[in-house]
């Protein structure tokens, strides 16, 4: 686990204070998504705060990009999933999912088979960086008072994947957007 500086901390304080155009319950109840800027690099930075605790999991996903993310305050629990075997997993239908790049608007899913998954989570609180890559599966969980600072680095590929659980041999569609959802 890596931890912030001084340096760091007053850095991500100062950015975190430029935050605009806030996109109220980012795909959970209480979570507020705000820009930041857009580096030279093409790094997109935006802050998550969190106004309540966290009741359920978000859909497990990849990125089309890897991330930094620098935990100001309250705690964040990042549950990383990982391709297993039967005995040790749930099994998961997996969608191939092409956004639009438009939190909230409408996204096309392409089955792109199943697989057994089981996770594993890591909680950061104040002053620590987490990071991940594209690739990696996650779900991720605020606590009420949770306030992080997100580094999006550019995209690598034009989908990312989620996993939808198969029950009785049925895929249930967890992967959703809600009217409550994204408001501006």
């Amino acid at each position: 686990m890596k931890r912030m500086d001084h340096a760091d901390w007053k850095w991500a304080v100062a950015l975190a204070d430029k935050a605009h155009s806030p996109v109220r319950n980012y795909v959970v109840p209480g979570v507020t998504s705000s820009l930041i800027e857009r580096a030279p690099d093409g790094t997109l930075y935006r802050l998550f705060e969190s106004s309540r605790s966290q009741q359920d999991g978000v859909t497990p996903h990849s990125h089309r990009f890897g991330f930094t993310a620098w935990v100001l305050s309250g705690r964040v629990t990042n549950r990383l999933w990982h391709l297993t075997d039967r005995i040790d997993g749930d099994e998961f239908a997996i969608r191939h999912v092409h956004s639009t790049g438009v939190p909230g608007a409408t996204y096309t899913t392409q089955h792109a088979g199943s697989g057994f998954f089981r996770y594993a989570d890591d909680t950061y609180g104040p002053g620590d960086v987490y990071s991940m890559t594209a690739p990696e599966i996650h779900s991720i969980f605020f606590s009420r008072g949770a306030v992080v600072l997100f580094a999006e680095r550019p995209a690598e590929c034009d989908w990312s994947v989620a996993l939808e659980p198969i029950v009785d041999n049925e895929v249930i569609p967890t992967l959703k957007v809600e009217p409550w959802m994204f408001r501006k």
